[in-house]
């Protein structure tokens, strides 16, 4: 539109880029500042033509850990189902991002501020001794440690202006309408991650928490763990975050313990119920209370009793004795229709309804309790 006008701009290749305004001799386009963003924009030139030249040699491709996608999460509005990195040698490399129910794309076609972010975070989760400071940004007090927060209040009845009590979540939730701090929970895989979200089902109605308060990181393996406890303890994040390993995983303890404690920091983590993998639990509760749980899961008690031990006998009989509790939850939940983490959060909510482990009921309230203190 110009001069309220609805005017045609048509561009033309030929020899070189020629330009037309309605046949007219001598008119004028209506100016317009145009702002083109190339792969020239993201780093200096000769760092692009060698990003671009990866393709055509070997390189490595590795999957960033969840760390990086909590904090992405905090501070992006994106989810990201995984982020991984291409390089074929220390110094160059290239990121590559898949949304939750998304697309997959590389940092060619991301925003500068969702790069940054990013980049950011990778770059200094490899680093020590380091600062980042956030200048003319709303979110600046985010970085600031709750017990450098100061809230006032004003009483109406004296007009005075008192020091308002500090308990983060409530003050953000009143301030902003949802918890801007958040307690996330790092474990191992979706099936650990199921128990929790059903023991969280509890807790969260127990203790007056919502379910975004809380954001849970997984698909790692137990040997990840002492890894993301260092980079963690340099972002100086550790406080925020609560482990949670499988019951098989015992022998961590101490390592992680010690690597938390050279950044300064404390961490003690918890274990789900059981000394082994929690498809074992999960399967083993099921065998020892079909009848319940038929009810729990829409099946006929009679039919859940009989999969149950069918299944049983079968995976025993084709697997070593120590995948067989995997092996049957597996087909069961084929049998149902379900997924095996669904059918553990609905283990997880009922055994943690009915205290039967108290191990991590009570380790989880004790460090929420923690994470909402000053």
């Amino acid at each position: 539109m110009h001069g309220g006008n609805r005017v045609s701009m048509v561009w033309r290749r030929r020899k070189s880029w020629s330009r037309s305004y309605l046949g007219r001799k001598g008119g004028q386009q209506p100016k317009r500042s145009v702002y083109l963003r190339t792969g020239a924009n993201l780093t200096n030139p000769s760092d692009v033509r060698g990003i671009l030249q990866l393709g055509r040699k070997e390189f490595e491709a590795r999957t960033v850990g969840p760390d990086l996608l909590i904090f992405a999460h905090r501070i992006l509005p994106w989810r990201y189902k995984r982020l991984a990195v291409i390089s074929d040698r220390p110094t160059r490399d290239l990121l590559f991002a898949e949304l939750e129910g998304g697309p997959s794309y590389s940092e060619f076609h991301m925003s500068s501020g969702e790069r940054s972010v990013l980049r950011m975070s990778k770059d200094i989760s490899a680093l020590s001794n380091a600062l980042v400071v956030a200048s003319h940004s709303a979110v600046v007090i985010d970085s600031v440690p709750p017990e450098g927060r100061i809230f006032l209040e004003r009483d109406d009845a004296s007009g005075r202006v008192r020091l308002a009590p500090i308990h983060r979540d409530i003050f953000q939730k009143a301030l902003y309408g949802q918890s801007r701090d958040q307690l996330s929970i790092l474990c191992e895989d979706a099936v650990a991650e199921g128990v929790i979200r059903g023991v969280l089902d509890v807790l969260n109605v127990e203790l007056g928490l919502r379910q975004e308060d809380v954001v849970i990181g997984r698909n790692t393996g137990r040997d990840e763990f002492p890894g993301h406890i260092r980079a963690l303890g340099k972002f100086g994040k550790l406080r925020d975050f609560i482990v949670v390993l499988d019951g098989d995983s015992r022998e961590m303890e101490g390592r992680i313990t010690a690597i938390a404690e050279q950044h300064g920091q404390s961490v003690r983590p918890l274990f789900l119920p059981g000394r082994d993998p929690p498809e074992d639990w999960v399967w083993n509760v099921l065998r020892a209370r079909p009848g319940e749980y038929a009810e729990r899961l829409g099946l006929d008690a009679g039919d859940m009793e009989g999969a149950v031990a069918r299944l049983n006998r079968l995976a025993e009989g084709a697997v070593k004795r120590r995948d067989a509790a995997r092996a049957a939850l597996g087909s069961f939940a084929v049998v149902i229709h379900r997924e095996v983490p669904e059918i553990a959060r609905i283990v997880g909510r009922a055994e943690a309804g009915r205290n039967a482990m108290p191990g991590l009921l009570v380790g989880l309230r004790e460090r929420i309790g923690m994470w909402r203190r000053p």
